[in-house]
């Protein structure tokens, strides 16, 4: 669609498979989402940018992302116990304790930052037999 010298924007449209099969593919051919915190992320080596290329492990890839999800500074882990402790109706919480474990890698799930849980991949239409969803370019893609 669009082309700076650098980034593209591309339209894709699945025709069948969940809707993050546009990132995993995106990343196959080299062209990962800028943004992306999981199949853009260092953890799979420079090769990412190369087609169908990885230079580690699933495994390998899936720790160090992990572990870079799960790494929470002790400031930000006492910020969070002394703010969840001063609601009235809030038990303490410990700052280590994470939310249940993906069902399909059985590592914990991480508490991602703001920044991490906005990446440039929007959806113009959306349809179903009965109904359709429709909306503009978000201003990052212009």
């Amino acid at each position: 669609m669009s082309y700076d010298g650098t980034n593209s924007v591309v339209l894709c449209k699945p025709k069948t498979g969940r809707t993050h099969q546009i990132r995993v593919h995106l990343q196959y051919l080299g062209f990962p989402i800028i943004n992306d915190p999981i199949y853009n992320h260092p953890a799979w080596g420079e090769e990412r940018f190369k087609v169908g290329r990885c230079t580690r492990g699933l495994g390998e890839v899936v720790d160090q992302i992990s572990k870079q999800f799960l790494q929470t500074k002790d400031e930000q882990k006492q910020i969070m116990k002394e703010s969840l402790a001063s609601m009235s109706e809030a038990p303490a919480v410990d700052g280590d304790r994470y939310a249940p474990s993906c069902v399909e890698c059985i590592k914990p799930l991480p508490d991602p930052n703001p920044q991490s849980l906005f990446i440039y991949l929007h959806a113009l239409s959306y349809k179903g037999p009965d109904w359709e969803f429709k909306t503009n370019m978000p201003a990052w893609a212009n």
